[in-house]
């Protein structure tokens, strides 16, 4: 029978419980010191039922402890009735689980009379019954010699004995806790309690010596000398009833406090866990017909993150109760589950939920018999990705079985054959079912007769499947097959490595093609080619002709194999990459798309709402961080980053950072500082602001997000001609030992230690390498618990003041400067083409504009004074490159500058072969628009 099984109708409990319920006894009251325990069940106080006996019966009440326990009113026939009223009144108190209570009561032995008894009950619940323990002792007559006591008191671990007469002086004292508490008998004896203790040591301890001097039982905690003690003051009774005299038994029990201490912030720490936790959590008792099958089971608890996956709260009913329609699911959900709870096996399975048509990942175990704890995680996103995973590799699967290519693919660890397609299986004169696919390809090559062009056959090590296999290189190779005397067919291969993100090779892939035509072709071209030659040396005209037709071949031919091989890495590229980023993006998605979806519940008020769109506005920019992250990192990979001179303020800079996070001060216990070392009017510099910006807002964003109190310091210093950055913070901070790591992509601080923070673990990783292209460095000084500064350094280079009060009059230098010239804007997009008019109004130019190429060219049919075109590249009808052609062919005199969002480098030097005289990236400054029209237009 299981602890959890529901109570009888006849209101007992199993025996199985009695046992457990052995663990609530009262630990002050030693093996050597009870005379009987027992448990009782007072749900119906006014007939207590004994569950459980032990010890000796007959010396307080004259009964076996089977007759006890077999008794229909147990304690009213082994109470006094005229006594025992004031014991089952301390049983009918409301107090809480766990509460001890000490009660005097009298005993009516069977044979010898009445017997003053203490009562120390101790009170719990459990399977909805109110059950206490009781431990009764024999109440002390006192002795004059107080031999009995002093060997109590020098056995009584941690503590100590005192006896009190009415004048509450004490008379004697005794026990290893005295020297404990800085006490001694000699210093206690003969004195009164006001002249041992302090006045407010007395007020706590005093009313308890009083009461037990009327004969009353106290039990109290005080704290002296920096340590916890629980005394027990009780009557000492004379052979006439009568109260001589007072006991207090004392013991150190700081020990046993500081371990409650930490079992309720254990306690409190997991049901913070299960309260908040990701994962869906619910607690369960199993339940069974009269056949011991199971049937159901009952939801004890569940946490928020259970109902939110589920769309239902569960607690308090059966599974039928709260998922209707559950018992008709083609998954036996309670007989899996009854594994848990009455095997003690611990289940894991994914399964599809066919009531709320969801897919989870669940575990679940057996914390108590009958009982188990199911853990869910909904992976039905999950399971969508791998089916269409399982589509896309089918695909490919047929379209490779399908191709005119040969295909192997071979393992590194074992050397086998992990697949060939139909075109493949050819080179050995095999067919899929008499390939062994997990045979070694050395000994299918031994097999085959592969031959190099010069007619020498292939060795296994010199295959190029072999040559990628082992030694990692990417190989190219023209052989041929003998397959009989006169059949050869020639073929032309390429094998390439695949590796892991170590650059270990774990498998390699061969593709070949039949060029047999092609060689055949080649050959009697050549065959032919000479005859010519021998017949007419007219004609070596045209064969030199011929032969560069093959050289031409031939170089298209490597073009399509270098082609091939920058296609597959691209490939593998791609994959690894989005094996990479694939949890970091689907986290912050999984929080848009299924909070989103909450705002299509009509039971959702206003202020759930308002929470669901924070948590989507916070996911999406978390997405946004992502996608920067993974550009930015992308241009840094392929050596596309791109340096700018730039010349600004750099208290400008800094001020406008320190306003942007600014407003974060309000969420968080945050004051910003700033340290700047330059007055405003000479801080200019020279350098890439867009990525120093960039650095420094990866700085504080990590700041902001480590830190809950306390500030953070932006500012910058000049040392040894260097400009040096530097973001302080008071957060958490980093151990030394991870210093390193942390600018290790895809690596935060340690997971652990960051988890609830979340990120990609790009931010860093991206400064550094941005700071290496500025000709700087990134270092840290940081301890845990003591914050964090984060440096950032590169070489000092100011403008003079002279060149800045150069730079302020530029705006006056073009007022009025193009007048009397004409200027045609071609671009598309409105808010763009206002923009570029503001920017011309004051300079006195005629300005047309025109939506796109097209127009551009009609416009220019019917206006003879246009000196400049400001073109946008792509445009619709006709984009900006064609029309700029034909313009160009047409009035070869009108400067046309091309204006467009591409800004690589590569672009630039596409566009000005394209035909246009210069070239300016959007967003366009102001100022380098008007330097440009000034020089062509001069030119002009």
């Amino acid at each position: 029978m299981s602890l959890g099984k529901e109570v009888s109708k006849q209101g007992t409990v199993s025996a199985e419980t009695v046992l457990r319920l052995r663990d609530y006894l009262l630990e002050f009251i030693s093996d050597k010191e009870y005379k009987v325990l027992m448990q009782v069940d007072i749900s119906d106080v006014s007939i207590p039922k004994v569950l459980y006996a032990t010890g000796s019966f007959t010396d307080l009440f004259g009964h076996k402890r089977e007759e006890i326990t077999n008794m229909p009113e147990a304690l009213h026939d082994l109470l006094l009735t005229e006594k025992h009223h004031s014991f089952l009144d301390t049983l009918n108190k409301t107090f809480l689980p766990g509460e001890e209570k000490v009660s005097p009561c009298i005993a009516r032995h069977r044979d010898k009379g009445v017997t003053n008894l203490t009562a120390f009950v101790k009170f719990h619940y459990y399977d909805n019954k109110k059950i206490i323990s009781i431990a009764f002792t024999r109440q002390t007559v006192i002795n004059p010699k107080y031999e009995d006591y002093i060997t109590i008191a020098r056995n009584f671990p941690n503590g100590a004995v005192l006896i009190y007469d009415h004048d509450l002086k004490y008379i004697l004292a005794e026990g290893k806790g005295l020297k404990d508490a800085g006490l001694s008998a000699e210093n206690i004896v003969g004195k009164k309690v006001s002249e041992v203790f302090a006045e407010d040591m007395c007020k706590k301890i005093i009313p308890g010596y009083e009461g037990a001097l009327k004969g009353e039982k106290f039990e109290y905690e005080v704290d002296y000398e920096g340590k916890v003690y629980r005394s027990f003051n009780i009557p000492l009774f004379a052979d006439d009833g009568s109260v001589r005299a007072g006991m207090v038994m004392t013991q150190d029990i700081t020990r046993q406090k500081n371990i409650e201490k930490k079992l309720h912030e254990s306690e409190s720490n997991f049901k913070a866990l299960f309260e908040n936790g990701p994962i869906g959590v619910a607690y369960h008792r199993m339940k069974y017909d009269e056949q011991r099958k199971a049937v159901d089971y009952y939801f004890i608890d569940a946490n928020k993150a259970y109902i939110e996956l589920t769309g239902t709260d569960p607690r308090g009913k059966y599974v039928t109760e709260a998922f209707p329609g559950i018992e008709k699911d083609s998954f036996d959900w309670i007989g899996m589950f009854d594994r848990a709870a009455r095997g003690g096996e611990t289940v894991r399975f994914q399964q599809h939920f066919e009531v709320n048509d969801r897919w989870y990942s669940i575990v679940a175990y057996q914390y108590l018999p009958e009982h188990f704890v199911s853990a869910f995680i909904d992976i039905t996103e999950i399971k969508k990705a791998e089916e269409a995973v399982v589509e896309s590799e089918s695909i490919l699967h047929a379209a490779m079985n399908n191709s005119n290519a040969g295909i192997i693919l071979a393992e590194a660890s074992t050397g086998k054959i992990r697949y060939a397609n139909k075109m493949g299986l050819l080179i050995g004169e095999v067919n899929e079912e008499s390939l062994d696919l997990n045979g070694n390809i050395k000994e299918y090559i031994s097999g085959w007769r592969i031959y190099h062009l010069n007619g020498d056959p292939f060795k296994p090590d010199e295959f190029p499947l072999i040559m990628a296999l082992e030694k990692g290189d990417t190989c190219s190779e023209e052989f041929f097959v003998r397959y009989g005397e006169e059949d050869e067919h020639f073929m032309l291969s390429n094998a390439s490595p695949i590796t892991d993100r170590k650059g270990k090779v774990t498998a390699a892939v061969m593709v070949f093609l039949d060029i047999t035509d092609s060689k055949n072709y080649e050959k009697k071209i050549k065959q032919i080619n000479e005859e010519l030659y021998a017949q007419n040396e007219e004609y070596l005209v045209l064969n030199e002709e011929l032969e560069n037709n093959i050289k031409k071949m031939q170089e298209i031919n490597d073009e399509l194999k270098t082609a091939k091989l920058k296609a597959e890495e691209s490939d593998r590229l791609k994959s690894a990459f989005l094996a990479n980023m694939s949890h970091e993006i689907r986290t912050p998605m999984n929080g848009i798309i299924g909070f989103s979806e909450m705002f299509m519940k009509p039971n959702k008020n206003e202020e759930q709402r308002n929470y669901y769109a924070e948590i989507v506005i916070d996911s999406s920019k978390r997405l946004l961080s992502i996608v920067d992250d993974i550009l930015d990192l992308s241009k840094i990979e392929t050596g596309l980053i791109e340096i700018s001179d730039d010349e600004f303020q750099l208290n400008m800079l800094l001020e406008e950072l320190f306003i942007t996070f600014s407003a974060r001060t309000v969420e968080k216990n945050i004051t910003l500082k700033k340290e700047y070392a330059l007055p405003d009017d000479d801080c200019t510099v020279i350098f890439d602001r867009t990525k120093v910006s960039q650095i420094l807002n990866n700085f504080v964003s990590n700041a902001f997000k480590f830190t809950d109190n306390g500030y953070i310091k932006i500012g910058y210093k000049i040392e040894d001609k260097e400009l040096i950055f530097f973001v302080e913070d008071t957060g958490i901070g980093i151990p030394e030992e991870l210093h390193k790591k942390i600018f290790e992509r895809f690596r935060q601080a340690e997971v652990e230690y960051t988890r609830q923070y979340g990120g990609t673990g790009l931010g860093l990783s991206i400064s550094e390498k941005l700071a290496e292209v500025l000709s700087g460095k990134i270092w840290l000084k940081s301890k845990p618990g003591k914050g964090s500064t984060f440096f950032f350094s590169m070489p000092y280079r100011p403008v003079s003041k002279k060149e800045i009060e150069v730079e302020e009059k530029i705006s006056s230098i073009y007022t009025g400067r193009f007048a009397g010239y004409c200027v045609l804007i071609v671009e598309d997009e409105s808010i763009n083409l206002e923009y570029l008019i503001e920017i011309l109004r004051d300079t006195g130019i005629d300005i047309h504009s025109a939506l796109n190429g097209e127009e551009a060219l009609n416009m220019l049919n019917n206006l003879d004074n246009i000196d400049l075109i400001l073109m946008d590249i792509r445009l619709p009808v006709m984009d900006g490159v064609e029309a700029a052609n034909i313009i160009k062919k047409k009035k070869p005199d009108i400067r046309i500058i091309a204006q467009t969002a591409y800004a690589m480098i590569k672009d630039k030097e596409k566009i000005l072969k394209s035909g246009f005289d210069d070239y300016i990236s959007k967003p366009i400054d102001k100022y380098e628009l008007l330097k440009k029209m000034n020089l062509l237009l001069k030119k002009s």
